[in-house]
């Protein structure tokens, strides 16, 4: 009985830093130019993870723009997924959105406005992905 109840927490601990990971690994795919060229003679290391990460870029794409509006709904209180129970916030929301946004924009293809804002903020992105990696740390560790 105390190993169910174990594993009960131990898969809401793992539930519970989902978006967190998310974008952390979105984060990391969208910087990694930018880490490249902060890694020094680690870059070995940065381009082998950016290319492992990059066969499922579509993938990671869905998954933060998914797990991002349910917590920005979630938070603005208009449905509720108990995603404010999982440590998201508004940062972690926006971030998730917006680097799923940029990773999988072909599921958006049909609809001009977000091809059009995808557009303008491509430029940002691996900044994006840098400010989306230090809120999914922030959120993990403090």
């Amino acid at each position: 009985m105390y190993r169910g109840t174990l594993n009960i927490i131990v898969y809401y601990r793992i539930i519970a830093m989902l978006i967190q990971l998310v974008n952390i690994i979105s984060g990391f795919v969208l910087a990694a130019p930018k880490l490249k060229a902060l890694a020094g003679n680690k870059v070995a290391h940065v381009e082998k993870a950016e290319s492992t990460l990059n066969a499922f870029r579509g993938f990671i794409g869905i998954a933060a723009f998914i797990l991002g509006v349910c917590a920005l709904l979630g938070r603005l209180g208009i449905v509720f997924f108990g995603m404010f129970l999982l440590g998201s916030s508004f940062p972690q929301g926006i971030s998730a959105v917006l680097c799923g946004l940029l990773l999988a924009p072909h599921l958006f293809a049909n609809v001009p406005a977000i091809v059009d804002f995808t557009a303008k903020i491509k430029p940002y992105a691996e900044w994006i992905g840098v400010i989306a990696i230090f809120v999914g740390l922030d959120s993990l560790l403090f």
